[in-house]
């Protein structure tokens, strides 16, 4: 399964032509005419055979973001649901060289932070309303979850967040201007002075029939120069966030015995 979030058309387009396993998944996304409508959306891809899908949006007219899941069946019968999703974003104050700002006060600022904290935390309830009662669901996406400032995201009984179990005491940080380059470069031509840091992206987990082998971090190497930044000799990494990759196994007879 692969989920990213921040698809764009070209994005999706790039893929299908240069990526030789693209025949391999198959796509839950936006239909056309949605696609062609947002500035980005989420895909879900699955190797596995799709039994069916459900793409719920969060906002009215349809926007990118929302609730992706598809439902699965593996090897030994067994069902999996996977779902990803991409929750209202933080505010952070990016001052552009050359563009001019609408001047908000401290208030407007703080009112505006507090009505995106609030739809984050509408958005998470909502996929703990609508994942559905089932043995086997994963949970996975672009959180923007600070722990500090939202609280504990609120799980259903029996999920788990597999980087607190697996990873007790690492940070976990997907989105940090100290370890990406890239991220910090971009965060320092739009005049951000302080240090960006946080575990956005996350998985949560209830497994009857498999068992969580590993959690990591992925994609914190450069790939090459991009010639097109602005501010030129950045190291382009494949992402602003950093990829998470979950690895469960399936159960049987009481051990888990295959990927």
């Amino acid at each position: 399964m692969y989920g990213p979030e921040e698809v764009t058309p070209d994005i999706q387009n790039y893929l299908k032509r240069s990526c030789a396993s693209w025949q391999e998944y198959e796509c839950v996304s936006p239909d056309e005419e949605d696609v062609e409508r947002h500035r980005y959306y989420c895909l879900l891809m699955s190797k596995m055979p799709v039994n069916s899908s459900e793409l719920i949006y969060w906002t009215k007219p349809k926007g990118g973001r929302g609730l992706y899941t598809v439902y699965v069946t593996i090897g030994g019968g067994k069902n999996l649901v996977l779902a990803t999703t991409h929750l209202e974003g933080r505010v952070v104050r990016y001052f552009k060289p050359g563009r001019i700002h609408s001047k908000r006060t401290k208030k407007q600022r703080k009112e505006e932070r507090l009505r995106k904290n609030e739809k984050r935390r509408a958005q998470a309830e909502a996929c703990r309303r609508l994942l559905p009662a089932h043995p086997n669901v994963i949970l996975c996406g672009d959180m923007n979850w600070d722990d500090r400032v939202d609280g504990s995201f609120p799980l259903l009984d029996g999920f788990i967040d597999p980087w607190i179990v697996l990873k007790p005491g690492e940070n976990g940080y997907t989105y940090d201007t100290e370890a990406n380059a890239m991220l910090a470069a971009i965060a320092e031509h739009n005049l951000v002075k302080r240090q960006l840091q946080g575990r956005l992206d996350r998985f949560f987990c209830k497994l009857e029939d498999f068992k969580i082998e590993n959690i990591e971090i992925i994609g914190k190497e450069a790939i090459a120069l991009d010639k097109h930044l602005i501010i030129h000799e950045t190291p382009l990494l494949p992402s602003d966030h950093f990829g998470l990759v979950l690895t469960i196994t399936l159960r049987s007879n009481g051990s888990a015995n295959s990927n």
